[in-house]
This record gives structure tokens, C-alpha cells and sequence, in this order.
């Protein structure tokens, strides 16, 4: 008898591929009618949305209202009033070719390239050599948090008028020239302080290095001053001018 048995061979099964089980779920899912109706409406809403997206008009839900002008004059319009425009001129309304002067002294046609002269009356009372004081004058001004204020001074004198060029009156009305945009540019600033009359206002930058002593060449050479000072907007700080507001 043999002391030896022959054993069974036992037979593992595979497991089964993952790719075959994914698509198994997939047919499965694709089967199930309520998976099928809702990938087909999603479908659906997206090409819609993608169609409103690009050839809608984002203004279409707006509010429209259309009003014939043609009626509202109608309206408007006093009766009798289309009766009255050819009332006086049953042929229609002549049209005028005659010239009317606005002056008894006309100036002539200019030149397209000539030289623009700029006279000042009474400019040889105050030479271009004369100063004006130098900014700050005492008594105009007071110790702030943030710097000097301007102040009325004894007398009730203003800062505008204390600071302000000395000129005489004729009694004919004046015009104010003023460039702006000066300090940010030392040599267009010095241009303009030394080359241009001292009639002519300089308004300068509070950006620009060296901000006093242009002020203080500037009103050297009688020109009167002023400062571009930028104003805090209503929607601040979400509309933020710069610094020094």
C-alpha cells in the first residue's frame, strides 16, 4: 500500500479586468432609461446655454420703451402752431446770404502761419523784473495737522488777494492766462517762468520735486501762482486720484 497520495490541484480564477468591469458599468448606466434622459437634457442645456452665450444679447431683458416723437410734439404743441409757420411766409422761409457783423471793427483774415502778438495793457507799470512776495506771507497762514492752512489775515484780507499779481484797471474786461501741468518737467518749468510774461499765471503740480522753490522763482519773476490741488471723488477710495487729496 503506498504510503503516498496524489493531491488535487486547485485552479486560482483571474481577476476579472478592470477595464471590462468599467465598461460593463458604463452599458449598464447607458441601459437605465432615467440615466439616458438625464445625460440627453444636460446635453441639451448646454448647447443652449452655449448658444445664448455666444449670439444673445445680454441687453435683451432690458426694459423698452418706444415713444413716437412725432406724436409727443403733436401733443406738446399748442394748437394752431403748424398753421402759424406760413402764416407770414405762404412760400416757405427765404434764406439769407448777407454777411453780418458782429463788431463796427472787424478784424481782418489772419494768416494761417503768422506770428500771434499778445499785448497787455498798462504792462510797463509792472515790469517783468518787479517780484511778488514771497509764498508763505506771514499772518495768511496757520499751523494745521497736515501743514500749513491758509487763513484770512487782520484786516480781512484774503490769501487770494494778497498773493494775487498788482495790475491796473482800465475798465475794459480781462482774460486770465494760465499753464498748468508745471514741475514735473525742470526744464519746460524753467522755460516758462523765465521766458513768459510775468502777466501769464503758472499753475504747478504737488507731484514735482523741489515744489517751493519753483513756487518761489516763479513769483521771483511776478508771476502769480497756483497749486493743482486734486479733490477727493465722491466713490473714494474705489476711485483713488493719487495722493495728495
Amino acid at each position: 500500500m503506498s504510503m503516498f497520495s496524489k493531491k488535487k490541484l486547485v485552479t486560482v480564477a483571474s481577476a476579472p479586468s478592470l477595464g471590462i468591469n468599467a465598461q460593463a458599468m458604463f452599458a449598464k448606466a447607458v441601459a437605465n432609461p432615467y440615466v439616458g434622459a438625464g445625460g440627453a437634457a444636460f446635453l441639451f442645456m448646454s448647447s443652449a446655454l452655449i448658444l445664448v452665450a455666444l449670439m444673445g444679447d445680454p441687453k435683451a431683458g432690458t426694459p423698452v420703451v418706444r415713444i413716437s416723437l412725432a406724436k409727443v410734439a403733436a401733443m406738446a404743441a399748442p394748437p394752431g402752431w403748424r398753421e402759424a409757420l406760413t402764416a407770414d411766409h405762404p412760400g416757405g422761409t427765404t434764406l439769407s446770404t448777407d454777411i453780418f457783423r458782429l463788431s463796427e471793427n472787424p478784424l481782418g483774415p489772419g494768416t494761417a502761419f503768422g506770428q500771434a502778438v499778445i499785448t497787455v495793457p498798462g504792462r510797463q507799470a509792472f515790469h517783468a523784473a518787479d517780484p511778488l512776495p514771497p509764498a508763505p506771507i506771514a499772518g495768511l497762514t496757520t499751523q494745521g495737522s497736515g501743514g500749513l492752512l491758509p487763513i484770512i489775515g487782520q484786516g480781512g484780507k484774503t490769501p487770494a488777494e494778497a498773493y494775487a499779481r498788482p495790475f491796473a484797471s482800465n475798465g475794459r474786461p480781462k482774460v486770465g492766462l494760465v499753464i498748468g501741468g508745471l514741475g514735473l518737467n525742470a526744464t519746460a518749468t524753467r522755460q516758462a517762468i523765465e521766458n513768459l510774461p510775468p502777466e501769464i499765471t503758472l499753475s504747478f503740480v504737488p507731484y514735482s520735486d523741489g515744489l517751493q522753490g519753483w513756487i518761489d522763482l516763479a513769483r521771483q519773476n511776478g508771476h502769480e501762482v497756483l497749486l493743482e490741488a486734486p479733490m477727493e471723488p465722491v466713490d473714494y477710495p474705489d476711485n483713488d486720484p493719487g495722493p495728495y487729496t
